[in-house]
């Protein structure tokens, strides 16, 4: 198998030799001491792209957890949060016509760590990389990091909520991303996303419709019960998760009340 070098910056060369030499090592190194080292040099040096390289190297083992493996840098997980910020601080960075791709890479790099660590006190930095999204790639990864901090049990930033559903309503908007935002929205059980929710489900567009219903039966099944049976009623069989799953909760909801 191919060592992993990166998800963002594949293709770069990094200027700094000591740091290209670490990048290689983390890349090709299967003892723990050289892999911790090299790790920590790239988080720990002012070079976005290596930055980046480390982050990306932290998800990376994140996503090898579900087969058992550790995360070797999880001792690092509040530094790399922090560098996350710092990299979303920074504007994003661009390709030339000759070099590789890198447009917003130093923000999709960090929005890997976001997406999984990011708090509320947060909701002002992601907003920001929101408007102002490099490509789809960051974009999707903004989202995800907005549905995470919607998530916390916590009053919400009425501007991210504003911005989400901004999009989700937005039909001149690329499909998927309008999806994503109403996945975001779709963790709050806030009132205001919640009424957003309620417009969403009025659309006619199926995969968005599916996920508000979804998403007012689960938060608040004893108040949407009528728009909820409504809406499914209407639904092919064959569609897949969250619409079978609408079926689950009226059941349970109404487990609940012969109880």
């Amino acid at each position: 198998m191919k060592p992993f070098d990166s998800y963002h910056w594949r293709g770069m060369q990094l200027t700094d030799a000591s740091l290209e030499s670490a990048r290689q090592e983390l890349a090709e190194s299967s003892e723990i001491d050289t892999t911790l080292q090299s790790f920590t040099q790239l988080l720990h040096s002012e070079d976005s792209a290596a930055i980046g390289i480390a982050l990306d190297h932290y998800h990376y083992a994140v996503s090898q957890q579900r087969y058992g493996i550790p995360n070797p840098y999880s001792d690092y997980t509040l530094e790399v949060l922090e560098r996350a910020r710092e990299l979303l601080k920074q504007p994003p960075t661009h390709s030339t016509f000759t070099g590789p791709d890198i447009e917003g890479s130093n923000h999709s790099s960090a929005l890997l760590i976001m997406m999984n660590h990011a708090k509320p006190e947060d909701s002002g930095l992601i907003l920001r990389v929101l408007e102002n999204s490099a490509n789809s790639d960051v974009a999707s990864g903004a989202l995800a990091a907005a549905g995470r901090i919607l998530d916390a049990e916590c009053a919400p930033d009425d501007a991210l909520i504003h911005a989400l559903a901004g999009i989700a309503l937005d039909e001149s908007k690329d499909p998927d991303e309008r999806l994503d935002a109403v996945r975001a929205l779709a963790r709050s059980s806030a009132s205001q996303a919640l009424s957003i929710m309620e417009r969403i489900a009025d659309l006619e567009t199926l995969d968005l419709q599916v996920t508000a219903v979804h998403a007012l039966g689960f938060h608040a099944m004893d108040r949407y019960r009528p728009l909820v049976e409504q809406r499914s009623a209407s639904w092919p069989d064959d569609l897949p998760y969250p619409a079978f799953d609408v079926q689950r909760l009226l059941r349970e909801h109404d487990s609940k009340g012969n109880a």
